[in-house]
């Protein structure tokens, strides 16, 4: 198994405490090599505050029963100076397969995964899930009209 501190640059075992990967061998190296991509195309710093998570951890931060973080296949975090929704326009440019946005969280966050999906929709190259948590703590999907309405709110605020 190859380990992706020996093949990033922008992050480190140690020096990330939050990625929750102290030997490096937890988190998916596909996963890093994406972050340290977008790292270095955007030239801010992307602080990590959730990455491998035990059962335990997930459950204490009320994480889904099946969080890609329990995989060590997600990150959240947040792009330093950089607002939410140009964050997720910079993070859409790879090919993440899970992509959220928690703007009622402080600071505000961005979730990045790549956890297999198998989704159904008749256009096969949609394979990123995309969702917005809103205030209340529910998840919005896209396409739909409640996450079209959270989207909007976004531009707005």
């Amino acid at each position: 198994m190859s380990r992706w501190p020996d093949h990033i640059r922008w992050f480190s075992p140690l020096g990330d405490p939050a990625l929750n990967d102290p030997a490096g061998d937890r988190l998916d190296l596909h996963l890093m090599e994406m972050l340290d991509a977008v790292r270095y195309d955007v030239g801010r710093p992307i602080l990590v505050t959730s990455g491998y998570r035990d059962r335990g951890h997930n459950e204490g931060v009320g994480g889904a029963t099946n969080s890609a973080h329990l995989t060590g296949e997600a990150v959240d975090g947040y792009i330093v100076d950089v607002p939410l929704l140009r964050a997720f326009a910079y993070l859409s440019q790879y090919p993440f397969t899970g992509l959220g946005l928690y703007p009622f969280t402080t600071p505000q966050t961005f979730h990045a995964d790549v956890k297999p999906r198998h989704r159904a929709s008749p256009v096969p190259l949609a394979t990123t899930t995309i969702w917005i948590r809103r205030a209340d703590g529910t998840y919005v999907t896209a396409p739909s009209e409640a996450f079209d309405a959270a989207f909007d709110a976004l531009l707005r605020s």
